[in-house]
């Protein structure tokens, strides 16, 4: 019996083992762990074989395999998973995303791909999904407190406004501050068109004209690489003295085309003004009078009151359109792009219209040999507000309260004036429907390469880009119109006024690059080699002409032709740059970076045009060698950098050309510049240090950087003598100095199947020195920045770069307001230092949050510190309209002493005099700057919903995201104007800029929007 027993249970093991040893049939599903989506393309294959599948569109696959095989689950972005197959049939796994920050390579100069770990300076990188999601029609503004080290100036809320933007600090007085702009390895243009380029040859600050990279389509980013400091950007030349953003766009990848369309519709308000005094009108020493829009009169009492600023501003609206196509094979694979983006702006015709069409192509032609490709054409139209003074912000601002603004015509379309007498003003909604401003640009960016792996060693690459546009502007003026080009005559006596211009545009530039790559037992090598040629040619045709012979016919065939003036005004710039990159490093954990280069510029003097400037830099991974045991502490890197770069003069001034005689007898005369032939280069030197320290097992990144940039032989204009026979010149004088601390975090508090929380602090701080000045003056200023008052950005040494130079009060020894004998303070009547725009530290914080199919993300802004020139206070304080002026009438004694150091007792009357006068003191200007302006701005707020693809099972579409965001929806600040994000110029202002001049600039609005993201 126990032998028939010990047999079956043989047999039993027998037929079990058997069992286990067949091969079946297993299933499941690969899901995501971010939003539980399943993930189609996962590879799927039993360990130690060397084919496998993939899983479907529903995330499933099926695999023969048996008990005790060890099947493994990878897909890019994430770790690899390993499941062991048990007597189940079904094995599901949630992938974990792989953390590969450390290995992702990042876009560096001349497109050159390094590893993160081998960079010896400090480099950001944003997403291009980040900056869509904004639905900013300019993404410039969409990078605000997303970048340590990073600001942006906007010039206001108009559709198609210019931004500017500075990365660590301007290094010119007089000079382009903005970094250079690079796509896909080619510089592109980012200028703004100057009115100097214009017939009128006037101040930027009341007309914009956008900045060029505006027509970038946002959804066509991939990635931006920030290069911040000249160690990062040396082999870029003089064109990258200030930094270079490197714009990665999106390209065609293996596999079947896939197809995807978006779309977002944005609404936005204009919702923060001024505050104005509502309780007087007009008049004039307390008597109320029709003949004046000040509002120095009587109280207005019971009578009824509009609100003429919101009624004049309307809900704006933007739509944008997307469609693209990706897809291809080894051999060849494309993306094309298209989108149709239309804005109407919160201001009465006004709006903004860009439509693109963009293709890349990159094919394997053999094993050896690559060629990449990219065509885009844009077009783009805005029609445009004046800002500043006598714009239509300004009118409404100033309109009377007791006075509908909406009144502007009559039944017979006539215009109404506000006035008894004639008005010398318009009425906004007189100027944006009598008046225009209008521009449009057509733009073609071309970029070609070609890669040839001459050995396993040796490579060779070049490439060229061509970026080319047309701007045809127009600007006019009806005869009833009190408006004036500046410098030109106003309309209304003239019987309307025009001015049209046709700007062109020509970048063309290449490079071409040899590549050497060896290894030596523990040491790799690589050197690069290359030559750029960089050129450049600008033409301004512009055109201007009185007295329409036939009303409302807007052309120069309809103006007095005895009226008619015309100007050419242009440059053209050659640079020529030599270059060598030479990396070393040793068992991938001690880099060694060299480079060098050299530049011939056609705007210096043969004897100057060829400048040569070096970098190095050092980067140590410390816990590839050594690594605290036991510890919280996962990853740490030191760096350090040295780098000079140089950058040339303007073109044709330092031996400008003849400038056409107008007067009697014509020919030609001797322009305003003077010859300098003696010009050489600026020159930039800059170091810094940092290090980057990761815990956690990657929860917890912080990137430190602390750098040092000066800058001497500043290239500046400065006034002549008028007997010399010219009236400037350029000289190399003054020197400039930045330091600032950056510091980036990057958390991860939760990371769970269905819910994470990210958190990224930008922290950064700037403290800009002026040196020394040209010649040795007590100031140094940009004439554009002086919008009102005795006000402007003035360069003091021993200040920063970002100072107000102005008239204020005069002070005691031990800095007490001295008191005049007539009890009012006393006027300095000087220019000195009065105030700086310098922040005292920006701070931005990410938050992204996501939970299942749902993603939140949140971006906070905050500034502290720094100054800025309230001048629209200014202006409303003269017309009687500030809140301030409500103490009219009143006695105070002013809080100061007299000249003997005698406190103050006499008492004064606050008159209309006063509120209007700088020598009493109510109008100076140290009155208006506000000191120590703080702001946290919610910039944006976004959420979003990824409906999963197995909610579209057997049908075309694969998956669909749903969005809505919030801009600029909370602000607290201490500044009492509408917003203390100001610009008074526009983007082609040189040197320090206006940011932090508040001119009646318009805020940008508060928006709401909608998205649809769908896959097919």
């Amino acid at each position: 019996m126990r032998k028939i027993l010990t047999l079956i249970v043989a047999g039993f093991l027998l037929f079990t083992t058997s069992l286990l040893a067949q091969q079946r049939k297993i299933t499941g599903t690969v899901t995501s762990p971010v939003n539980g989506a399943p993930l189609s393309g996962v590879s799927v294959k039993v360990k130690g074989e060397r084919t496998g599948v993939q899983t479907d569109a529903s995330g499933m696959y099926t695999i023969n395999a048996k008990t005790g095989d060890v099947l493994q689950f990878s897909y890019v972005g994430f770790d690899i998973i390993e499941q062991k197959v048990s007597t189940s049939s079904e094995v599901s796994v949630v992938l974990k995303s792989k953390d590969n920050s450390l290995d992702e390579a990042v876009v560096t100069a001349m497109d050159i791909k390094r590893n993160p770990k081998s960079l010896g300076y400090s480099v950001q990188k944003v997403t291009g999904e980040e900056i869509a999601q904004t639905g900013r029609s300019n993404f410039l503004n969409s990078l605000q407190g997303r970048v340590a080290g990073l600001s942006i100036g906007a010039t206001g809320g108009l559709p198609g406004a210019s931004s500017s933007i500075v990365l660590r600090g301007g290094t010119s007085f007089d000079g382009n501050n903005q970094p250079l702009f690079v796509i896909d390895g080619i510089p592109v243009d980012n200028s703004t068109l100057s009115e100097g380029s214009l017939l009128n040859d006037a101040a930027n600050r009341n007309a914009d004209y956008g900045n060029r990279m505006g027509d970038l389509d946002p959804n066509d980013i991939e990635s931006i690489t920030v290069l911040k400091g000249p160690s990062a950007t040396a082999l870029y030349g003089i064109e990258a003295a200030n930094g270079a953003l490197v714009i990665t766009t999106k390209k065609g990848k293996k596999g079947a085309i896939k197809v995807s369309y978006s779309n977002n519709f944005r609404f936005e308000n204009s919702t923060r003004f001024p505050e104005r005094q509502m309780e007087y009108g007009t008049g004039t020493l307390g008597v109320s009078s029709n003949t004046t829009i000040s509002h120095w009169g009587d109280k207005i009492g019971n009578a009824p009151t509009y609100d003429n600023v919101s009624n004049f501003f309307k809900t704006g609206f933007l739509n944008s359109h997307n469609l693209s196509l990706s897809g291809g094979s080894e051999l060849l694979s494309t993306t094309i792009s298209l989108n149709n983006l239309s804005q109407d702006g919160t201001v009465p015709n006004t709006n903004y219209v860009r439509r693109s069409i963009r293709m890349n192509l990159s094919s394997t032609i053999s094993p050896k040999l690559k060629m990449n490709g990219s065509a885009n054409y844009i077009f783009s139209k805005n029609n445009k507000g004046t800002k500043g003074a006598n714009s239509f912000y300004y009118y409404s601002l100033i309109w009377p309260i007791v006075k509908d603004m909406r009144n502007w015509q009559n039944d017979n379309g006539e215009r109404v004036n506000l006035l008894d007498q004639d008005d010398t003003f318009d009425n906004p909604y007189f100027d944006v429907n009598k008046n225009g401003t209008s521009d449009n640009t057509k733009r073609i960016l071309l970029n070609g390469s070609l890669s040839y792996d001459v050995t396993s060693w040796f490579n060779l690459t070049g490439r060229v880009g061509y970026d080319e546009y047309t701007t045809n502007g127009l600007t006019f003026y009806d005869p009833e119109s009190n408006q004036s080009i500046p410098n030109r005559a106003n309309s209304k006596a003239v019987g309307g006024i025009m001015l049209d211009y046709v700007s062109q545009f020509k970048l063309l530039n290449s490079y071409f690059l040899m590549n050497f790559k060896k290894s030596f037992g523990n040491f790799n090598t690589a050197l690069t080699t290359g030559l750029n040629l960089d050129d450049k040619l600008s033409r301004t045709d512009s055109r201007y002409g009185e007295t329409f012979n036939v009303p409302g016919l807007i052309s120069i065939n309809n103006v007095r032709s005895s009226s008619i003036q015309a100007a050419t005004r242009g440059y053209r710039r050659r640079t020529v740059g030599v270059f060598g990159d030479l990396k070393l490093d040793y068992k991938n954990y001690l880099f060694l970076n060299i480079t060098g280069r050299n530049d011939w510029s056609s705007t210096l003097p043969v004897q100057n045009n060829s400048f040569f400037y070096p970098s190095a830099s050092l980067s140590f991974v410390f816990t590839d060698l050594w690594k605290p045991a036991g510890t919280a502490f996962t990853f740490g890197k030191l760096r350090a950098s040295l780098a000079q770069v140089g950058k040339d003069a303007p073109p044709h001034k330092f031996n400008p050309a003849l400038d056409n005689f107008s007067r009697t007898g014509g020919g030609f005369a001797v322009s305003f510049f003077g010859a300098n032939p003696n010009i050489k280069p600026e020159t930039t030197t800059s170091w810094e240090i940092g290090g980057e320290f990761r815990f956690f097992n990657n929860k917890l990144t912080v990137d430190a950087t602390y750098y040092s940039v000066r800058s001497k032989d500043q290239i500046v204009t400065t006034r002549l003598s008028y007997s010399s026979g010219y009236i400037l010149q350029i000289v190399n004088s003054g020197v400039m100095q930045n330091r600032g601390f950056e510091l980036l975090v990057t958390g991860k508090p939760v990371v769970k199947k269905d819910f994470s929380w990210n958190v990224i602090g930008n922290f950064y701080l700037n403290r800009n020195k002026v040196i020394a000045l040209p010649g040795g003056f007590p100031e140094f200023y940009l004439s554009d920045t002086w919008l009102a008052g005795n006000v402007r950005a003035g360069y003091v040494p021993g200040q920063s770069y970002y100072a107000f130079s102005g008239v204020g009060f005069q002070k005691s020894a031990d800095g007490q307001t001295i008191i005049g004998a007539n009890g009012y303070p006393a006027r300095d009547g000087s220019f000195h230092y009065i105030g700086s725009r310098e922040p005292n530290f920006n701070l931005g914080i990410t938050n992204v949050l996501r939970y299942k199919n749902f993603t939140l993300g949140m971006l906070w802004d905050w500034k502290n510190g720094g100054d800025i020139f309230n001048g629209t206070e200014y202006a409303l304080t003269s017309a009687g309209l500030s809140e301030r002026t409500l103490q009219r009438g009143q006695s105070i004694v002013f809080d100061g002493v007299d000249i003997n150091g005698v406190k103050n007792t006499q008492s004064v009357v606050l008159s209309q005099a006063y509120f209007q006068s700088s020598t009493l003191g109510g109008l100076n200007e140290e009155n208006f700057i506000e000191r120590d302006i703080n702001w946290l701005r919610l910039r944006d707020i976004n959420l979003s919903y990824t409906i999963p693809e197995s909610a579209f099972k057997n049908i075309f579409i694969k998956g669909v995201d749903i969005n809505a965001g919030v801009s600029n929806l909370v602000l607290i600040t201490n500044y009492t104007g509408a917003d203390p994000d100001v610009n008074g110029l526009n983007a082609s202002n040189r040197g320090s800029g206006a940011v932090g001049f508040d001119y009646f600039s318009l805020p940008a609005p508060v928006a709401f929007q909608l998205g649809l993201n769908i896959r097919f």
